[in-house]
């Protein structure tokens, strides 16, 4: 074959010693269970003289195997590798761990395993070393023997493990699992949280979470309690340090997204001291930018890296979990980027108190999480997320020209605003959108619809609520010059006017009961809550309170609704919500339906 075994590598390697670019055979593979949500593969390859069966790969190259890409009797060569010692009965096991391979000879090419190899766990280290000969000496690599000399250090990895200053073996963070012991992992903080705090009936504590990357991957880290008044401020952000005596545990997805089976925590006796130097190859915070104008298109809850310049931001706002009753603050900034496209991103507590707008800073953030209401997509910027201002990266520098570049007037397509028209939903008849099942499955259905208003509830439609902008539930009269809210549970001296209404919309195909809150209201009315409050209030005011809910009447709009089921007397409805409305643009109407009916006829638009 062109391609021939490096013979005895198989030994070398188990014994400490360095090969570069060893090629072996892979003979055969098993799935093994591996205590986390990914599975595993433990492989047995062969040089031709020994085979090994405790050989595992790396997570990251399952796809090999399960797309069929390695196959039996395939000549490989390991590229990247370590050599870790796992607890295995009452005592430790050698196990080589692929990190990166490259396939040279397709297994149905060779056909047949090369030689006659043994086990060499059989055989153990005590087997003399012989030189490797034979017609495949010329292509075996280079053997050294490394008892004297520190190892060599090859892609960020010690191939035999050298000892770290606390004691333990230095090893890949890919490689970590709980069977390990005396381990030591040099890794880059990439991300760090803020001390978060809880209390339940069980327990009460505090926790920051960071996470923590080397040449092999990342894995995540959490420090509670003592743990965390102790770390927290050591660990500095893209800093290198070497760490030891953390327990390893299942990694629970749903605080991270981080691919790793298995999670760090650490605590009071753990050890972290920090790198003396920058290792150059364990990389800084890595990014996979999606374009703004993509967002569009990206399911809710999904995580992505956005990067953008900061056009705008809002003042901190004060809000209250429903769940928790806990108070949050919140800010929202809006990113541009040269895709013409803004959007709109949901910055918490801290960072919302931190982040300065000025100057339009470009803004780079890792696992945005992705989420939608009314139809429109926006971010948060969640536990696992990680930002950077002014990054220095090249995106950011093109960023920062292209925006500079830009005119003062220049219009942006906003992702983030709920809109009419054609963006972000189907336009559908009501009876179509009744026969597609809106609003039956868990998450709302958005559509859009041409109705023309035939009727609106004038009783009731407007209230006096709570002046608190967090607030907007209805006040009582307490008939001395104050209105109480039961929610607040404070007592104002004045209140504002809210519209809540219900309108009976059709087309040629059918009506439906539509509710509409406070903006799409006073769009629907022609006039501001107040104007209409007034006006109920003073009857010699023009125009009358009714008249503001005539006027609307038999004029027809495109309306974006929401369908969505729900329980009213333990009965099941299907409940549509007006999120958005504009005036129908009757030229875009008509060369859409002209469009639709050349569609239809088999006419080629082309042609016309």
């Amino acid at each position: 074959m062109a391609v021939k075994l490096t013979q005895r590598c198989i030994e070398a390697i188990m014994r400490g010693e360095t090969i570069e670019d060893p090629i072996v055979q892979f003979l055969n593979h098993k799935r093994i269970s591996s205590g986390g949500s990914a599975e595993r593969y433990r492989i047995i390859i062969s040089d031709g003289i020994h085979f090994n069966t405790f050989a595992m790969l790396t997570t990251q190259l399952n796809y090999m195997i399960t797309d069929g890409e390695l196959q039996e009797n395939s000549i490989i060569r390991l590229d990247q590798y370590v050599c870790s010692e796992l607890a295995c009965g009452r005592g430790m096991k050698k196990v080589l761990v692929i990190l990166k391979l490259t396939v040279l000879v397709n297994g149905d090419t060779v056909g047949t395993k090369i030689g006659t190899p043994v086990n060499y766990e059989e055989i153990g280290a005590t087997q003399e070393q012989t030189p490797a000969n034979g017609p495949s000496a010329e292509l075996s690599a280079p053997v050294r023997n490394n008892a004297a000399a520190p190892s060599p250090i090859r892609n960020g990895f010690n191939r035999n493990m050298g000892a770290s200053p606390q004691g333990g073996n230095i090893v890949p963070i890919e490689a970590l699992n709980p069977y390990q012991n005396k381990w030591t992992i040099k890794a880059r903080v990439v991300s760090k949280g803020s001390i978060r705090t809880w209390s339940n009936a069980r327990s009460d504590g505090k926790l920051f979470s960071m996470d923590l990357a080397d040449a092999s991957g990342a894995i995540r880290a959490t420090a509670f309690n003592d743990a965390c008044d102790r770390f927290y401020d050591m660990m500095e952000l893209n800093r290198v340090y070497l760490l030891s005596r953390c327990a390893v545990k299942p990694a629970n997805k749903k605080f991270t997204t981080i691919p790793h089976d298995f999670e760090l925590t650490l605590n009071p006796d753990s050890q972290v001291v920090p790198s003396t130097e920058d290792d150059n190859s364990i990389p800084q915070l890595q990014f996979n930018f999606t374009p703004l104008s993509a967002l569009k298109d990206i399911a809710p809850d999904s995580f992505v890296d956005i990067v953008g310049v900061c056009k705008s931001a809002t003042d901190v706002q004060t809000l209250r979990a429903r769940s928790t009753n806990r108070e949050l603050r919140k800010r929202e900034i809006t990113l541009v980027d040269n895709s013409d496209a803004s959007f709109n991103v949901a910055l918490w507590d801290s960072h919302a108190e931190n982040f300065d707008a000025s100057n339009t800073p470009v803004v780079a953030i890792k696992q945005a999480r992705i989420t939608e209401f009314g139809g429109a997509k926006s971010a948060s910027f969640g536990q696992s997320s990680q930002m950077q201002i002014n990054p220095d990266i090249p995106k950011a520098h093109q960023l920062r020209g292209w925006f500079d570049s830009l005119d003062s007037n220049h219009e942006f397509n906003s992702i983030s605003n709920r809109v009419g028209g054609d963006v972000g939903g189907k336009l559908w008849t009501l009876k179509e959108a009744l026969m597609n099942q809106v609003g039956s499955q868990d998450k709302a259905d958005y559509f859009n619809v041409e109705a023309t208003v035939l009727f609106i509830q004038s009783d009731r439609a407007i209230y006096q609520a709570c002046p608190s902008k967090e607030c907007k539930k209805k006040v009582v009269d307490n008939n001395n010059g104050t209105y109480r809210c039961e929610k607040c549970n404070e007592e104002f001296p004045n209140f504002e006017y809210r519209l809540m209404l219900n309108a009976q919309l059709c087309d040629w195909t059918g009506n439906q009961w539509v509710s509409m809150f406070q903006d799409q209201a006073e769009t629907l009315l022609g006039a501001t809550a107040a104007e209409i409050g007034r006006s109920r209030e003073d009857f010699n005011d023009a125009p009358s309170y009714d008249e503001y809910f005539r006027k609307p009447l038999f004029k027809s709009y495109n309306f974006r609704l929401r369908a969505k089921m729900d329980t009213f007397n333990n009965e099941n409805r299907l409940r549509m919500t007006a999120m958005n409305l504009r005036p129908i643009d009757y030229k875009e109407a008509c060369k859409r339906l002209i469009s639709e009916i050349k569609t239809l006829s088999g006419v080629s638009i082309a042609n016309h």
